[in-house]
């Protein structure tokens, strides 16, 4: 079960209930919902006065949560860094290249502002030599220097030159730990997964994926459509809804 909180639930069960109204022609609204359903398979229970009912599943793809905390940490710790450099005067560098390992930064932030502490102090060291010469540095140098910096960071370059009145350029790799998958492949895993959990038992459910943070275009929903006519049709019908830069809100019916 995945009901979502207050405000966003009505907002996507409105914004879902006039697509399906428009392609279906019933006249579902948010005042035919039950507040309580016998039917614990479902999260929300419509009946309208005519005593036709439309009940509705809805899933998040896995990692979806993931992704949000990960992206809010990896902003925070390297929006710091480039704060930090900034303003320590670092000059006659033209560009700082920064690698991180492949153990994920931890997410306390009195941790990244260590974090940020140590390696700027590094990197300060290094820039002074970085004037003459272009300066590289390994996770074994990392490690020498902290075995902290060892842990979370792979490689270091310095590069020389740039503008005496500007900053370096900063540059960091594998910035986001975890990467933003494929929103077809995000769909046809939510749809197997709740497929096999429900089985023939969601004949008569809605499958409703909400994919808020992973948008669509229409090249992408042609290919959600091809990959679920493969997979068995146990939900009467299978939708995805995201967000959409130029309407706020996309919702479409991927198998039917």
């Amino acid at each position: 079960m995945a009901e979502l909180p207050g405000e966003l639930s009505e907002e996507i069960l409105r914004v879902f209930l006039k697509a399906y109204n428009a392609r279906r022609g019933t006249k579902f609204c948010l005042d035919h919902k039950l507040v309580k359903s016998h039917d614990s398979t479902c999260d929300y229970h419509f009946v309208d006065p005519a005593g036709d009912e439309l009940k509705i599943q809805v899933t998040t793809p896995h990692g979806d949560e993931d992704f949000r905390r990960a992206n809010a940490r990896d902003s925070y710790f390297f929006g710091k860094l480039e704060t930090e450099i900034r303003e320590s005067g670092i000059v006659g560098v033209a560009s700082i290249d920064i690698t991180l390992s492949a153990t994920p930064l931890p997410f306390k932030r009195k941790f990244l502002d260590r974090l940020v502490s140590e390696l700027l102090r590094v990197i300060s060291s290094e820039a002074l030599r970085a004037q003459r010469d272009i300066v590289r540095l390994s996770q074994r140098d990392f490690s020498d220097c902290s075995e902290l910096l060892g842990r979370y960071f792979s490689s270091l370059t310095v590069k020389p030159g740039g503008d005496p009145g500007k900053p370096p350029c900063v540059n960091m790799g594998n910035y986001v730990a975890i990467l933003m998958q494929d929103p077809v492949t995000h769909v046809e895993q939510s749809y197997v997964r709740k497929s096999d959990r429900y089985g023939s038992s969601a004949h008569d459910l809605i499958l409703l994926i909400y994919a808020g943070t992973i948008p669509y275009d229409d090249d992408q929903l042609r290919r959600m459509v091809s990959a679920l006519k493969k997979e068995k049709a146990n939900f009467r019908e299978v939708w995805t809804f995201c967000a959409s830069d130029s309407t706020g809100w996309r919702v479409d019916c991927v198998k039917e």
